[in-house]
Protein backbone atom coordinates (compact mmCIF):
# COMPACT_ATOMS: atom_id res chain seq x y z
CA UNK A 1 0.00 0.00 0.00
CA UNK A 2 2.69 2.40 -1.19
CA UNK A 3 1.60 6.41 -0.45
CA UNK A 4 2.43 8.94 -2.98
CA UNK A 5 2.90 11.83 -0.33
CA UNK A 6 4.25 15.37 -0.64
CA UNK A 7 7.45 14.91 1.81
CA UNK A 8 8.24 18.84 1.40
CA UNK A 9 4.32 19.99 2.07
CA UNK A 10 4.03 16.66 5.28
CA UNK A 11 7.77 18.24 6.76
CA UNK A 12 6.59 22.19 6.63
CA UNK A 13 2.63 21.32 7.92
CA UNK A 14 4.64 19.15 10.98
CA UNK A 15 7.28 22.53 12.14
CA UNK A 16 10.24 20.50 10.38
CA UNK A 17 13.46 21.42 8.28
CA UNK A 18 13.49 19.09 5.02
CA UNK A 19 17.11 17.31 5.85
CA UNK A 20 18.74 14.37 3.67
CA UNK A 21 17.81 12.03 6.66
CA UNK A 22 14.52 12.76 7.38
CA UNK A 23 13.41 12.41 3.46
CA UNK A 24 14.82 9.21 3.06
CA UNK A 25 13.20 8.00 5.98
CA UNK A 26 9.87 9.15 4.33
CA UNK A 27 10.47 8.18 1.14
CA UNK A 28 11.24 4.61 2.55
CA UNK A 29 8.28 4.35 4.83
CA UNK A 30 5.94 5.74 1.89
CA UNK A 31 7.23 2.72 -0.36
CA UNK A 32 6.67 0.05 1.99
CA UNK A 33 3.86 -2.27 1.83
CA UNK A 34 4.24 -2.72 5.24
CA UNK A 35 5.54 -1.75 8.69
CA UNK A 36 9.45 -1.86 8.30
CA UNK A 37 12.23 -2.69 10.92
CA UNK A 38 14.89 0.29 11.72
CA UNK A 39 17.43 -2.58 9.96
CA UNK A 40 15.17 -2.30 6.86
CA UNK A 41 14.61 1.46 6.84
CA UNK A 42 18.60 1.64 7.56
CA UNK A 43 19.19 -0.96 4.94
CA UNK A 44 17.39 1.85 2.46
CA UNK A 45 19.44 4.80 2.93
CA UNK A 46 22.67 5.65 1.87
CA UNK A 47 25.90 3.33 3.36
CA UNK A 48 26.66 6.51 5.35
CA UNK A 49 23.56 7.70 6.75
CA UNK A 50 24.32 8.05 10.45
CA UNK A 51 22.21 5.01 12.47
CA UNK A 52 21.74 7.34 15.60
CA UNK A 53 19.99 10.24 13.64
CA UNK A 54 18.05 7.60 11.83
CA UNK A 55 16.57 6.42 15.21
CA UNK A 56 16.11 10.22 16.21
CA UNK A 57 14.36 10.80 13.09
CA UNK A 58 11.68 7.69 13.43
CA UNK A 59 11.53 9.29 17.26
CA UNK A 60 10.53 12.57 16.20
CA UNK A 61 8.60 11.10 12.84
CA UNK A 62 6.48 9.41 16.24
CA UNK A 63 6.37 12.37 18.16
CA UNK A 64 5.07 14.72 15.37
CA UNK A 65 2.62 11.89 14.96
CA UNK A 66 3.92 11.24 10.85
CA UNK A 67 4.85 7.75 11.69
CA UNK A 68 3.72 5.51 14.03
CA UNK A 69 5.35 2.55 15.77
CA UNK A 70 3.98 -1.51 16.05
CA UNK A 71 5.23 -3.67 18.44
CA UNK A 72 6.64 -6.63 16.59
CA UNK A 73 6.08 -10.40 18.08
CA UNK A 74 10.69 -10.02 18.93
CA UNK A 75 9.26 -7.01 21.28
CA UNK A 76 11.05 -4.85 18.73
CA UNK A 77 9.30 -1.49 16.86
CA UNK A 78 8.30 -1.55 13.11
CA UNK A 79 7.55 1.93 11.64
CA UNK A 80 4.73 2.86 8.97
CA UNK A 81 3.81 6.68 8.06
CA UNK A 82 0.75 7.98 9.77
CA UNK A 83 0.46 10.85 7.02
CA UNK A 84 -2.18 9.93 4.26
CA UNK A 85 -1.04 11.76 0.61
CA UNK A 86 0.47 15.11 1.73
CA UNK A 87 -1.27 15.56 4.76
CA UNK A 88 -0.81 15.18 8.24
CA UNK A 89 -3.88 13.18 8.86
CA UNK A 90 -3.97 9.65 11.12
CA UNK A 91 -5.21 6.67 8.91
CA UNK A 92 -5.51 4.39 11.99
CA UNK A 93 -5.75 0.69 11.10
CA UNK A 94 -5.49 -2.71 12.39
CA UNK A 95 -2.56 -5.28 11.89
CA UNK A 96 -2.44 -8.84 10.92
CA UNK A 97 0.82 -10.71 12.95
CA UNK A 98 1.78 -14.02 11.83
CA UNK A 99 2.58 -16.42 14.67
CA UNK A 100 4.65 -18.29 12.40
CA UNK A 101 7.00 -16.08 10.63
CA UNK A 102 6.28 -12.84 13.07
CA UNK A 103 5.46 -11.20 9.85
CA UNK A 104 3.45 -8.02 10.36
CA UNK A 105 0.55 -6.56 7.50
CA UNK A 106 -1.12 -3.64 7.12
CA UNK A 107 -5.12 -4.22 7.13
CA UNK A 108 -5.94 -1.01 5.47
CA UNK A 109 -9.50 -1.53 5.24
CA UNK A 110 -10.16 -2.23 9.05
CA UNK A 111 -9.87 1.13 10.65
CA UNK A 112 -10.22 2.01 14.31
CA UNK A 113 -11.23 4.98 16.14
CA UNK A 114 -8.97 8.01 16.74
CA UNK A 115 -7.75 8.40 20.46
CA UNK A 116 -10.47 11.20 21.41
CA UNK A 117 -13.19 8.68 19.77
CA UNK A 118 -11.45 5.71 21.78
CA UNK A 119 -11.82 8.19 25.29
CA UNK A 120 -15.27 7.88 25.47
CA UNK A 121 -15.37 4.41 25.71
CA UNK A 122 -12.82 3.70 28.77
CA UNK A 123 -13.26 4.93 32.49
CA UNK A 124 -14.02 8.61 33.89
CA UNK A 125 -10.55 10.57 34.52
CA UNK A 126 -8.67 8.33 31.89
CA UNK A 127 -6.84 9.85 28.80
CA UNK A 128 -6.09 8.22 26.07
CA UNK A 129 -2.71 8.87 24.40
CA UNK A 130 -2.97 6.07 21.45
CA UNK A 131 -4.76 2.74 20.52
CA UNK A 132 -3.33 -0.51 18.63
CA UNK A 133 -5.74 -3.34 17.01
CA UNK A 134 -3.79 -6.85 16.29
CA UNK A 135 -5.43 -9.37 14.96
CA UNK A 136 -3.24 -12.64 15.36
CA UNK A 137 -3.03 -16.20 13.15
CA UNK A 138 -1.24 -17.70 10.36
CA UNK A 139 -0.52 -15.99 6.90
CA UNK A 140 -0.97 -17.89 4.03
CA UNK A 141 2.85 -19.18 3.60
CA UNK A 142 3.10 -20.31 7.18
CA UNK A 143 -0.37 -22.27 6.38
CA UNK A 144 1.19 -24.35 3.52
Amino acid sequence: MPKAIDIKSVLQAAGLRRTPVRTGVIESLSRASKPMSVGEIIESLPADTDTVTVYRTLNTLVEKNMAQRVRSDDRSWLYELNVAGGSSERHAHAHFMCDGCGTVECLPDVEIADAKSIEKLVRPGYTVRDQEVTVRGTCADCQK
